[in-house]
């Protein structure tokens, strides 16, 4: 890491646990696909969800390119199809990753300064009554 980069540990606990929401909904969807393929036109719901607002946005970015035309012609199983389906929203989720952990890194910074000036505030404090102590009695 960088010298002067900081890392934010509720922004990277923030990110994780937005990403382990993502894997979870992934693996039910993987479950429907491979197990439930008679019912399993709502499957991908879930990672749809986790992904908003750019999975609504991004999506018909990636059909205008031609990634989902080019995975309906190659998937041959429900299952590489929801594999290859996740794909499109992926850069959303990575993207509300990020946005949570400069929620959590902001979040921090706010909450952690103020004890720290109340902290700094007493040992001035402490400090001063020490050199007033020793003045008055005329140790300094």
């Amino acid at each position: 890491m960088a010298e002067g980069v900081r890392r934010s540990n509720l922004g990277f606990m923030l990110a994780i646990a937005y990403l382990a929401v993502f894997a979870v909904a992934e693996c039910l969807m993987l479950y429907d696909l491979a197990f439930h393929t008679a019912q399993s036109e709502f499957s991908g719901l879930g990672i749809i969800v986790v992904g908003l607002p750019w999975s609504l946005l991004l999506t018909p970015v990636a059909s205008a390119v031609g990634y989902v035309g080019w995975y309906s012609r190659f998937a041959g199983t429900p299952l590489v199809y929801g594999l290859l389906a996740s794909g499109t929203v992926l850069p959303g989720v990575l993207l509300n990753a990020g946005i949570a952990y400069w929620v959590g890194r902001v979040i921090g910074r706010t909450a952690g300064r103020a004890p720290r000036k109340a902290k700094l505030r007493i040992r001035v404090e402490k400090v001063t009554r020490k050199a007033l102590f020793l003045e008055s009695y005329g140790c300094v």
